[in-house]
């Protein structure tokens, strides 16, 4: 079993590799924060991401939020999402 606390790493760090900027740990919540601006508006887009025990292995769970107004493909919000979470487990 992948330990939430080696998951929790691991994510940070596949945060840290899609580009996201000011990545905050919290080990006993079991979360990564951080933020993205990529529209030059500074207009930030936030993402958690949560890694926590369940029954003999890790759940892991992100959201993204974007700001009203603002635009961007569902397919690559995914696939970044996809990238961050497979980050768990390799």
């Amino acid at each position: 079993m992948l330990k939430p606390e080696t998951a929790l790493q691991r994510l940070a760090q596949g945060v840290a590799a899609e580009g996201f900027s000011g990545i905050k740990v919290n080990k006993s919540l079991g979360t990564v924060d951080a933020f993205q601006e990529t529209t030059g508006s500074g207009r930030i887009q936030t993402l958690r991401v949560v890694a926590r025990e369940r029954g003999s292995s890790t759940r892991v769970d992100a959201i993204f939020d974007i700001q009203a107004g603002q635009m961007t493909s569902k397919d690559i919000v995914r696939d970044g999402l996809c990238n961050i979470i497979r980050s768990a487990t390799e």
